[in-house]
């Protein structure tokens, strides 16, 4: 080969590093942008979801302590002590938070909706015993920490 043909080629190979080489970096670039913004919003995710199912907890063993020293059933109760009314209405609110919070096509998230319907129920209904609503409570932790788990799992391997 001639000195000439060996220059041309790498002259051409420089040239074409010099333009598919930046279109490289953009899309790697775009690829992690994209990963660490899901990761990030995925980790927010989990701390509202955490925060909420403690904070229903938190209602549900008061409003059962509450109602075990009562004997008015729950909305006998609320119509008796209209007060109460603010504190079941945040029960149901943060009800509905942790539902929309949830994917309904996940099993593991439909298993925390299950939970928390259960505790719900009983709490609405003013049937809620505070040892008697201790296993359902344990219930929705468990499986919302298999919720968070998989959660994390994502956010490590960058899905």
């Amino acid at each position: 080969m001639s000195p000439v043909w060996v220059a041309f080629v790498a002259a051409c190979s420089a040239l074409m590093a010099s333009i598919v080489g930046p279109f490289v970096t953009l899309a790697i670039s775009r690829r992690q942008f994209r990963a660490n913004v899901v990761s990030a919003n995925r980790e927010k995710w989990i701390g509202t979801l955490r925060e909420t199912v403690a904070e229903f907890i938190s209602l549900g063993a008061a409003a059962s302590i509450r109602a075990a020293s009562e004997a008015a059933p729950g909305h006998a109760r609320v119509q008796a002590d209209p007060a109460l009314l603010p504190r079941f209405e945040r029960i149901v609110l943060v009800r509905w938070n942790l539902r929309l919070l949830l994917n309904p096509t996940e099993p593991s998230h439909v298993a925390v909706v299950r939970a928390v319907d259960a505790v719900a129920a009983d709490l609405i209904a003013g049937t809620a015993d505070p040892v008697a609503l201790q296993p359902k409570m344990d219930a929705l932790a468990s499986a919302t920490q298999v919720v968070i788990r998989e959660a994390w799992r994502r956010v490590k391997s960058g899905s």
